[in-house]
């Protein structure tokens, strides 16, 4: 089976190296799923890092760099607690769809790889699943629905608009 990987419209030429990549991929996603039952050191450490709070923080709040120092580090914290809490059980979930089928495996750039999957009885929908090749291990690193990413959008929203004291009023209250 030959794979075609493309980066920016180009077509790599040694598609066999790219192979047992692929392969790897494939092979970390159906070890990982061999735990959605009862979540073990395998999935759950390919979810581990799915959430940066300290280059999210910057994103969702307004005037992050006029915040003390306390006030970044209470932010970070209390992000990484309900923001990346719910980032990795989202994770944890977007990995074990019940009957998922792994389609395609490609490398899109610099260690990044994107996994198209199906789902029975869809009929084709963009979500691909997003993972960073770490040199030996394998990272999910979110959902892209159609080549879009509204995180940080529905992020900001729910924090209060980039508003710090809403944003912990909120985090502090989950």
């Amino acid at each position: 089976m030959k794979l075609a990987i493309a980066l920016v419209g180009v077509c790599v030429s040694s598609m066999a190296a790219a192979a047992p990549r692929a392969r790897s991929v494939r092979g970390a996603i159906a070890a990982a799923r061999t735990e959605c039952k009862q979540p073990g050191a395998r999935l759950s450490s390919m979810v581990a890092q799915v959430f940066d709070a300290s280059a999210f923080a910057p994103r969702v709040i307004d005037h992050w760099k006029d915040l003390t120092d306390d006030q970044r580090a209470a932010f970070v914290a209390e992000a990484d607690r309900v923001v990346g809490g719910e980032e990795r059980a989202r994770g944890v979930a977007a990995i074990c769809v019940p009957h998922m089928r792994i389609e395609q495996a490609w490398e899109q750039g610099d260690h990044l790889w994107f996994v198209a999957v199906r789902h029975p009885g869809d009929d084709g929908d963009c979500a691909k699943l997003m993972f960073r090749d770490d040199g030996g291990t394998w990272r999910f690193d979110g959902v892209w629905f159609c080549g879009k990413s509204i995180f940080l959008e529905q992020w900001r929203r729910k924090l209060g608009g980039g508003d710090y004291d809403k944003a912990m009023a909120y985090l502090r209250a989950q």
